[in-house]
This record gives structure tokens, sequence and C-alpha cells, in this order.
């Protein structure tokens, strides 16, 4: 038997087959099409099922509202996410693709911890509304420096990184806590003796400013003995000697001791 291979098939001649043979569609399949009527809402596509697809205006923008470049023209074929497939409508889209790549790349950067820019755009009591990459995501306000939960400046660049992308719940979550931290962690090492300003004073221990970062002094790591009460031996605002024993680059996190540091006894007795 001959096989012969036709190297002009045309896509129109594509979708022929395809209706003859009746293939299946699934939702959230990539299904080519080509644009036959365009609409002032949306276009109508065949994407070679028995009916004709329909691509709304919403459906080939990403969540920051930028619309892709330039607008599908009429015999123009591409490809597209099958989003709902009924014998009452078949939607398809091309921004849930876009979505998909923008995803994908803001896990690879919080595998690999990098730092983005992102723009504040809305403010609630208790978050911020983010765009990075053309995604939406947010940032807790215990994730923002003190400076950044006062000055609420609409379009106002800050460093952030990817905590999580939660696909059930479709959000992203930033900090920029974290890419302050891994901006100054270069100027931190463990087991270095550092001077810090204490900032907070609680029964279990000591928060400490170090470079702008918020840092943690259990009150097991100051001393030997039982304190009864820290504010009997510190102040805020007080300058404290101390070295760092623990750092979560994942969590921001830093943790400090003054009795690993030789001579504590002496600083404690001052």
């Amino acid at each position: 038997m001959q096989i012969i291979f036709f190297s002009d098939l045309k896509f129109s001649n594509f979708n022929n087959l395809v209706k003859k043979h009746n293939y299946k569609f699934k939702v959230k399949n990539i299904v080519g099409g080509t644009v036959l009527v365009n609409e002032k809402q949306g276009s109508l596509i065949d994407i070679g099922s028995k009916k004709l697809a329909y691509l709304s205006e919403r459906e080939t923008q990403t969540q920051s509202n930028h619309a892709f470049e330039g607008i599908l023209k009429v015999s123009e074929s591409c490809e597209f996410c099958l989003v709902k497939y009924s014998k009452k409508d078949i939607l398809i889209s091309i921004r849930e693709i876009k979505l998909f790549f923008l995803k994908q790349q803001l896990k690879e950067l919080m595998k690999e911890n990098v730092t983005v820019s992102g723009n504040l755009k809305r403010f609630t009591k208790n978050w911020k509304v983010v765009y990075a990459l053309g995604l939406r995501g947010y940032i807790k306000n215990s994730s923002l420096p003190k400076y950044y939960r006062r000055k609420q400046r609409v379009n106002q660049k800050i460093p952030i990184n990817v905590l999580n992308i939660s696909e059930k719940e479709k959000k992203i979550l930033f900090s920029c806590k974290l890419a302050y931290f891994n901006n100054q962690i270069n100027l931190l090492k463990t087991r270095q003796t550092i001077i810090g300003c204490i900032t907070r004073i609680k029964t279990y221990g000591i928060f400490v400013n170090i470079y702008g970062i918020k840092s943690f002094l259990h009150i097991s790591e100051i001393s030997t003995k039982k304190i009864k009460n820290l504010n009997d031996l510190f102040k805020i605002g007080n300058l404290i000697k101390v070295t760092v024993i623990y750092i979560n680059l994942t969590q921001a996190k830093i943790v400090l001791s003054i009795k690993q540091i030789k001579g504590s006894r002496e600083l404690l007795n001052r």
C-alpha cells in the first residue's frame, strides 16, 4: 500500500477532516482555529467542531487588562484554550494560554527565589493588590515593610518575591519583606557578631532591627540563668550586641543569640 503525503493541506481542509471524523474536544485542551467573523465584543472562530466557537474580548486579555499585541483578523489562524464545550456554547480563550505560561514563569521565579518588580494597584485593610509580569497577586500588610504600609501610592513600584501560587483558589501571594530580606542578607552570615537595635520586648524574647531586617532573640539565647523580666535588662531603642545563629532564606527569618558570644556574662552584668 502506497502512502501519499500532501504538503499543500490547508487549515480549512483540516477543519473539514476534523468534522468528518467527529473528533472529541476536551475542556482545557489547546485547539487550533480560524477567525470567521469579528464582532464588537468578540469573534466567531472555526475550530473544526460542528458549531462555531466564541472568543470574547475579555478572553484576549491578561488579568492586568493589557490587550495582546494586534487584533485577530478574519481568516487569521491561532491557538486557543477550550474553556467550555456544550451543545449550547463553545467558548475559547487566548488569555488562558497566556496566563498558563506566565504562571509557569512565576513558579520558576519562586523556585529560584528571584526578586521581581511589582506595581501597587489597590489597597484594602489587610491586603495590597499588586501586578507583576501581567498577573494580579496579593500582599498581606504583614509582608510589607512599614514604609510601604504607610505610603499608599497607586502604581508605586516595589520589590517582591513569589510566596505561593494556589491553583484551587486562583490566588498568587507575594512578599515585599522577603525581597528586601534577600537584598540585605548578603551583609549577614551565621556566627557573625553584630550590633542591632531593640524594637520590641516580649515575655518570650526580643525583636532586634539589623540592617532594616527584623530579627529575633529568644529568651533562652540570652543567658544560661533564668530571667524573670526582660524589661529589667533591656529597653526599646537600646543597641545590643548579638550573634547570628540561624538564617532562613525562604521565610525571611534571622535568629540571634547573646549567650553564644564570648564574654556574654560581662555584657549582661554591665
